[in-house]
């Protein structure tokens, strides 16, 4: 049964896969991974030193190693693994551990990240970083950075900054706000471009005719069947409709290329219905990026589907062919006389390449 367009998906598209909310550190690190994450030099040894206990030495330690390493750290509530935690008392020369251990008091650890961000020169995420990163970020999303990819951008400028990264999850959902921000505004600018008659096509577009299935965008969407004459023929009068409604001539410069691909995806990831409820700015602007790039790939898949077919044919009619001479040689080898010359052979082949 063919599937229909007209059951709303869920809201998608989250720019990232969403993540733990806290850090995870490995629970069994190599020796080299050890070595160049876990190794204290002299001076934060001293640092260390100044910590009074041998517990808190130990994590004070750890959380040093955690915020050089991943510019963020180790929550408060969360032991270090066992292995990274005596890794670093042999270097401070105290008692090792057999299980994991977390703060007693939770003031203590306070002054210590405190300390830590003084010592190592970083800085909090406080409003003034927030606000850099913002602006940092905006800029970013305009550019041709797809929103996939600003995250890991995102937490790289805040360490180059030496700006304690926030908790995963506060990250994303930041990008995602400003990264929808965003594109609301190049939704506006890119909609000006495209002519009246366009917008009303593709609300037409957007609307299951009477008596079918699915919309013609969501038939656009489809992958191609199995090569067949009438399966050409269908996608030939789909590149006719898109030459008609000249979408290889629509201006999307106010768009870099990469976006326009990217909303063209966005676009295959909704139903008709949920592209109906979005604002109209927004409905153009995505279902107009799909049919330029649909338009860049349809010829492509007309080719493929005739060479599908041809190959097809050279096959159905290769195998009659060597069917048909293998009963001529066990004729022959009964005493028939070979009767057949080619433009009997031509008789046997000729149906299945006119198909």
């Amino acid at each position: 049964m063919m599937p229909s367009d007209t059951t709303s998906l869920p809201e998608p598209l989250l720019p990232f896969r969403r993540r733990p909310p806290t850090l995870v550190l490995p629970t069994d690190p190599s020796e080299e991974e050890l070595l160049q994450f876990w190794t204290l030099s002299s001076q934060d040894k001293e640092e260390v030193y100044k910590c009074r206990g041998e517990a808190p030495r130990r994590r004070f330690a750890v959380q040093l190693c955690t915020l050089r390493t991943y510019g963020r750290f180790l929550p408060k509530a969360v032991a270090a693994p066992v292995a990274i935690t005596n890794y670093l008392a042999r270097q401070l020369d105290l008692p090792l551990v057999l299980f994991g251990e977390v703060p007693e008091r939770l003031a203590t650890e306070t002054d210590q990240l405190q300390r830590i961000r003084l010592y190592l020169g970083w800085q909090p995420f406080d409003e003034a970083a927030r606000g850099r990163f913002i602006q940092w970020l905006t800029q970013r999303a305009t550019d041709d950075v797809l929103p996939g990819d600003l995250l890991a951008r995102a937490e790289d400028i805040l360490r180059h900054w030496r700006i304690v990264l926030p908790a995963p999850s506060t990250l994303e959902e930041l990008i995602a706000s400003v990264t929808v921000r965003v594109q609301d505004d190049i939704y506006t600018r890119a909609v000006l471009y495209l002519p009246a008659a366009l917008q009303q096509a593709i609300d037409d577009l957007l609307h299951v005719p009477s008596g079918e299935r699915t919309s013609m965008l969501f038939q656009l969407k489809e992958y191609p069947p199995e090569a067949s004459p009438a399966v050409i023929l269908r996608y030939i009068e789909r590149y006719h409709f898109l030459h008609d409604l000249r979408v290889e001539t629509r201006d999307l410069s106010s768009i870099s290329p990469p976006l326009v691909r990217y909303f063209a995806e966005m676009t295959k990831r909704y139903d008709v219905r949920a592209l109906r409820r979005f604002p109209p700015a927004k409905r153009y602007t995505l279902t107009a990026c799909f049919l330029v790039e649909v338009h860049k790939t349809i010829l492509d898949h007309i080719v493929a589907l005739h060479d599908q077919l041809l190959t097809k044919k050279m096959r159905e009619a290769k195998n009659a062919f060597e069917k048909h001479y293998r009963q001529v040689r066990r004729q022959s080898r009964r005493g028939w006389t070979w009767p057949h010359d080619r433009e009997h052979m031509w008789e046997v082949i000729s149906p299945h390449l006119s198909r």
